[in-house]
């Protein structure tokens, strides 16, 4: 499911041109809005901070409840379906179009 989601953004940025770089381990993953490989705290603090708030704010305008902060993860659980996936990759797909 994670995979699923972490294709989905990724593919979603590279549609509207925005910067995102995906960390994922397991059901854990990581969207920095950079365009370098996010290694470190040097790495993570290269992100846009700007358009995280404005993407956050968005994400939150479609339904989607994220951590208000770019160096927290998102966790994909057990209850989650498979339609669950695909509806956040729309609202995120929407919220993008929208920064």
């Amino acid at each position: 499911m994670s995979a699923k989601l972490e294709a989905g953004f990724t593919a979603n940025a590279k549609e509207r041109g925005l910067p995102c770089t995906i960390n994922r381990v397991g059901s854990m993953m990581c969207p920095f809005l950079t365009e370098q490989t996010v290694v470190n705290f040097e790495t993570a603090k290269t992100s846009d901070l700007d358009l995280f708030r404005r993407y956050f704010a968005a994400l939150s305008e479609e339904g989607i409840n994220v951590a208000p902060s770019q160096f927290e993860g998102m966790f994909i659980s057990g209850v989650h379906t498979d339609e669950d996936i695909e509806l956040t990759i729309e609202a995120h797909r929407n919220a993008l179009k929208r920064l």
